[in-house]
Order: C-alpha cells, then sequence, then structure tokens
C-alpha cells in the first residue's frame, strides 16, 4: 500500500493536544479553585512549574507543530481536490487508517470549553487553536467531498 505516515503523524501530533487540553484544564481547575479560597492565584502561576516554563503553551501555540498540522490538514482542502479531501476521512490503502476530521472536531470539543478561562488568564493560545480549527473544518466542509461536510455537520 501508499505511505500514509503523514496521516498517521497528524492523528498523533492532533491526539497530543488534546491530551494538553486536559491537562491545562486541570491547571485552569486547580486555578480558580485557589481564587475562590482566596489564594493569591498570580504567586501560584509563577510557582507552577509547568505554566512557567511555557510546556503547555508550546505544545498549542502560534508556532507549535499542532498548529502546523491544523494549517496542513486546512491546505490540503484548499483548491477542493476530492482524493486529497476523501483521505481526510479515511486512508484506505493503510493497515490503520485515521479520520482526521473527527480528530479535528474532538480537539475543538476538547478546547472550546476552555475558551472563557484561558482568556481571563490571558492565555490566548487557545483561542488562536480554537480558530485554526474552525478555519481547518470550515475549509474541510466546503466539498467538494459531500462525506466529510456531514462528518462535521453530524458532530453535533
Amino acid at each position: 500500500g501508499r505511505d500514509v505516515g503523514l496521516f498517521t503523524m497528524a492523528k498523533n501530533v492532533i491526539d497530543r493536544g488534546c491530551a494538553k487540553m486536559a491537562e491545562f484544564r486541570k491547571i485552569m481547575k486547580r486555578h480558580k479553585a485557589a481564587f475562590a479560597a482566596g489564594i493569591d492565584v498570580a504567586s501560584m502561576c509563577r510557582g507552577d512549574a509547568r505554566l512557567q516554563s511555557g510546556m503547555q503553551l508550546d505544545s498549542f501555540g502560534r508556532g507549535s507543530l499542532l498548529m502546523a498540522v491544523l494549517r496542513m490538514i486546512q491546505l490540503l482542502c484548499k483548491r477542493h481536490f476530492r482524493p486529497l479531501q476523501s483521505m481526510l476521512l479515511s486512508q484506505v490503502t493503510a493497515l490503520v487508517s485515521h479520520n482526521l476530521v473527527r480528530s479535528c472536531i474532538t480537539l475543538l470539543l476538547a478546547a472550546a470549553p476552555l475558551l472563557e478561562d484561558s482568556l481571563e488568564y490571558n492565555v490566548g493560545e487557545v483561542a488562536i487553536l480554537c480558530m485554526q480549527t474552525l478555519d481547518t473544518l470550515t475549509e474541510a466542509a466546503q466539498g467538494p467531498n459531500l462525506a466529510v461536510g456531514k462528518e462535521v455537520i453530524n458532530s453535533g
């Protein structure tokens, strides 16, 4: 079969992004609880090595591999070339097929609930990630492959 390593790599990067969103959610939840208890959240952020090192933001910020993968998927949908769009849903020549459209939807569903908190704590990278994911899904849904559009629409 054809080499579909690109799709495997893209799926893995998006999955790691979803995991980082879950980790980021835990940190934000802890910070909100501390704030509600009257603890100085600013000093807590300074003391949080994960937030301090930028580990959280590097994984989904502007220059991250995740953003590059989302942009690559978006560009694969440009010019509305049906075979490339079909490969976003499944790679028929691969032993294991990856639905990158579904992965992008999962990423957006993981990131969207964090928007309000991220903006409150001035972590705009989550908003930028959501915008890029929406741009990617919008480009994918525009056709000509109706199955891609249906995948986006049926995602709820």
